[in-house]
């Protein structure tokens, strides 16, 4: 029996004959080692490299020193993918499979409301417009921003997501303007912006990080003036800088809150003074009537700012005090 002969009978034993169409390096690199011991005796590397159609010094290269061929011709016989130029990606200096790079996918972050509200107040203070933010108006109902010019209202809603629970809570503003503010969508054409003018009498503003767009015009309501301008009587300083729109953690300025301010403003100046003496000049504030006034003041004092508020309760009328 001649030397091919043996030589053949050993790689049909080793199942090296051929190649699968695809396959990794170290499954490359498996088969030629175990190639090698087959025919360690019949020629070494270099009977190995004429059975997979490379010389033998590249079959010891890519078994023994971890190297991988980039010759189109040599990764075709030991059937590896072919490699091909790609261009490398911008942002990560990568190469990449898919189109989108994964790491701005893991940079891309949704916009938050706080963020998304403050892109809103810069755009409208460019346009001359007077901002208050988180106002509470109407039987507990909270405007994420109110902005006023020359008499007029405009309330502007600021949500992450459009939705229709977003454009009813517009829509129930008595002012003269009201629109929604949502980040723009990757799939903006697909919104029927329409429907919030037509249906909901709401404007749309989209916002993106580089700049602010009014897709839809809200609609002048003249017949809510009379409304409008009761709660511009209630807007106060306090309110552009109390609190920053579309926050999550509470904070804002109820009219509660800005009792207690007027309150705990004339006990500091007039240590000593009484409830009617508040009463006489604040009126009764917040509250529905004098009896209310008195009664629900004095236990708030007692229960909820004695912190700051001590009651002396030896001498009546009962005396008001800051600590």
């Amino acid at each position: 029996m001649g030397r091919e002969t043996v030589l053949e009978i050993l790689v049909t034993a080793c199942n090296m004959a051929t190649m699968p169409a695809f396959t990794d390096i170290d499954t490359v690199r498996r088969k030629l080692k175990r190639a090698y011991r087959k025919l360690k005796k019949h020629g070494g590397w270099r009977a190995v490299g004429d059975e997979f159609g490379i010389s033998g010094a590249m079959a010891f290269r890519i078994a023994e020193r971890d190297y991988e061929p980039k010759n189109p011709t040599i990764r075709s016989k030991l059937g590896l993918p072919a490699y091909t130029e790609v261009p490398v990606c911008p942002v990560c200096g990568e190469v990449h499979i898919k189109k989108s790079c994964p790491k701005l996918r893991e940079k891309k972050v949704t916009m938050r409301e706080t963020e998304l509200a403050e892109h809103v107040v810069d755009w409208l203070q460019s346009q001359h417009w007077t901002i208050y933010q988180e106002v509470e108006l109407l039987y507990g109902g909270i405007a994420d921003i109110v902005a006023e010019r020359h008499g007029i209202l405009w309330i502007v809603e600021t949500k992450t997501a459009m939705s229709i629970s977003v454009l009813n809570q517009a829509s129930r503003w008595p002012v003269h303007y009201r629109s929604i503010a949502v980040p723009k969508a990757k799939n903006d054409y697909k919104r029927d912006y329409q429907l919030a003018k037509s249906y909901y009498g709401v404007g749309v503003i989209t916002v993106d990080r580089e700049y602010v767009d009014e897709i839809i015009r809200p609609p002048l309501y003249l017949n809510h003036n009379k409304m409008a301008k009761i709660l511009l009587s209630r807007l106060t300083e306090e309110h552009k800088t109390y609190s920053k729109a579309g926050c999550s953690n509470g904070r804002r300025l109820t009219p509660y809150k800005m009792t207690m301010m007027d309150v705990k403003q004339f006990v500091t100046q007039h240590p000593g003074c009484t409830i009617q003496d508040i009463f006489d000049t604040h009126g009764r504030m917040h509250y529905a009537s004098k009896a209310s006034f008195k009664g629900n003041l004095l236990k708030a004092l007692e229960d909820f700012e004695r912190d700051w508020c001590r009651v002396d309760k030896t001498t009546k009328p009962f005396r008001l005090y800051n600590r």
